[in-house]
C-alpha cells in the first residue's frame, strides 16, 4: 500500500513545502523584498484563501474526469504558480501568485484521499490517507529546515523554484507510478454539492475548525512560549521545531493506526480528550523547562493524529460526495490555522503571558468537542451504517 500511495506522499511533500516555506524564510523574503513581517505573513494569509477556494472549486470542476488525470494535473498547476512566485517583481504581483498557488491544495487532498481508500484494504483506509499526509509532516521535518538554510544562503527565489520543481516530479511520479481507479464519470458539480451540504457535514465542518483551531493556537506561539515562558535559550529552539517535526511524524501514522484499530468514534473521542488534556497541562506547567520539552512531542503527536478519524468521519456522513467532503475538510483545517492564530494571539495583545494560547487552545478544543458529542449522539446511526 506504502509502494503504491508514495506519489501522494511525495505530493504533500512538495505542499506542505509551499505552504510553511514563508514561515522559514520571513525575514529573508522581508530584507530581500523590503517588507516588514506583516507584509511577509500575507503571503501565508493569501496562500491559505486560496486554499479555502480552490478546495471545492477545483474538485467540484473534476468530478467527471479521471482522478489520476486530475492530480497530475493540480500539480502542473501547483508548478507554475510557485515558479511564478518565484518570479514576481512587485509585493502586489507575488501576493497573487501566492493566492493562486494555493488552489491546488485542497484539492489535491480532496481527490488523493478518495483515491487513497480506494487502493487500501477495507481496514486500512485510515492509514492510507495517513500515508498521503505523511508528506506534509516530512516537509515540517526535514524539508523545511533544509530549504531554511538553503534560503539563507542563495535567496528565496531559488528555493520556490526548487519547490516549484518538486511539483513537477510529483505529477511525473503520478503518471508513471499511481494506479487508476474507479469514478463516477457521469457525476456533476451540482451533485457533489447537493450530497455534500447537510447538517452532519456542516457540523463537522465546524468540529475541525474549532477542535485543530486549538492546536493551532498552541502551535502558532510556540517560540514565545518556550522563550519568555519556560526560559529556553533562543539557540535550542530549532531544536524545539525538530521535536515538533518528530511529533508530528509520529501523530501522523498514531491516528491512521488509532482510527483503523479502535471504532471511529471512540478514536476521535480519545483524541479529543487528549487534546484538551494536553492544553491545560501546558497552559498549567510549561514553565518548567525539562517538561515543556515532553510536552512539545505530545502537542505534536496530537495535533497530526486528530486529521485520520476527522477526515474518515467526512467520509461516513458524506458517502455520495466523499471528494468534496475531503476538499472541504481541507479548507476547514486551514479555517482552524488561522482561527487559532488569531483567537490565540488575543491574551498576548492584552498583556497576558505566553501559556495563554493554550488555554485558548483548551477552550476551543472543548467546543469541537461538545459539538462533537452532539453529532455522535444525533448521527451515529448514519456513521453506524456507513462504516
Amino acid at each position: 500500500m506504502i509502494r503504491l500511495l508514495f506519489p501522494l506522499a511525495i505530493g504533500g511533500i512538495a505542499l506542505g513545502s509551499t505552504e510553511f516555506i514563508p514561515m522559514g524564510l520571513m525575514r529573508t523574503m522581508g530584507e530581500s523584498l523590503s517588507l516588514t513581517d506583516s507584509q511577509v505573513g500575507n503571503f501565508i494569509a493569501a496562500y491559505a484563501i486560496g486554499v479555502v477556494v480552490g478546495a471545492p472549486t477545483l474538485v467540484g470542476l473534476s468530478t467527471r474526469f479521471q482522478p489520476q488525470r486530475v492530480l497530475i494535473a493540480l500539480m502542473l498547476l501547483f508548478t507554475l504558480f510557485n515558479g511564478l512566485f518565484a518570479l514576481m517583481p512587485s509585493y502586489h504581483l507575488l501576493l497573487v501568485t501566492r493566492f493562486f498557488s494555493g488552489l491546488p491544495h485542497g484539492a489535491f487532498f480532496g481527490v488523493g484521499a478518495i483515491v487513497a481508500k480506494q487502493l487500501a484494504p477495507k481496514d486500512k483506509e485510515a492509514m492510507a490517507i495517513s500515508v498521503m499526509f505523511g508528506g506534509l509532516t516530512i516537509a515540517n521535518l526535514l524539508i523545511i529546515p533544509l530549504f531554511t538554510h538553503l534560503g539563507g544562503v542563495w535567496g528565496w527565489r531559488p528555493v520556490m523554484g526548487m519547490i516549484a520543481t518538486l511539483g513537477l516530479i510529483t505529477a511525473l511520479c503520478i503518471f508513471l507510478f499511481l494506479p487508476k481507479v474507479d469514478y463516477d464519470k457521469h457525476k456533476t458539480l451540482w451533485d457533489e454539492l447537493r450530497y455534500f451540504f447537510s447538517v452532519p457535514s456542516m457540523l463537522l465542518l465546524v468540529i475541525t475548525a474549532l477542535g485543530c483551531g486549538g492546536l493551532f493556537s498552541w502551535l502558532s506561539y510556540i517560540e514565545p512560549l518556550m522563550l519568555d515562558h519556560a526560559h529556553l535559550p533562543k539557540s535550542q529552539m530549532p531544536t524545539v521545531m525538530i521535536v515538533v517535526g518528530i511529533g508530528m511524524v509520529v501523530g501522523n501514522f498514531f491516528g491512521g493506526w488509532l482510527t483503523d484499530r479502535l471504532h471511529l468514534i471512540r478514536a476521535s473521542i480519545i483524541v479529543f480528550i487528549s487534546m484538551i488534556s494536553v492544553m491545560l497541562i501546558v497552559f498549567f506547567f510549561s514553565h518548567l523547562l525539562w517538561l515543556s520539552w515532553g510536552l512539545t512531542f505530545v502537542c505534536a503527536i496530537i495535533a497530526m493524529s486528530v486529521g485520520a478519524p476527522l477526515n474518515i468521519m467526512m467520509f461516513r456522513i458524506s458517502p455520495k460526495a466523499q471528494m468534496m467532503g475531503a476538499a472541504f475538510m481541507q479548507a476547514a483545517f486551514n479555517l482552524a490555522n488561522t482561527l487559532g492564530a488569531y483567537l490565540g494571539g488575543k491574551p498576548l495583545d492584552y498583556g497576558y503571558t505566553a501559556n495563554y494560547p493554550s488555554l485558548v487552545g483548551a477552550g476551543m478544543a472543548s467546543a469541537g468537542f461538545l459539538c462533537a458529542i452532539f453529532l455522535y449522539t444525533k448521527y451515529y446511526k448514519l456513521m453506524k451504517s456507513e462504516s
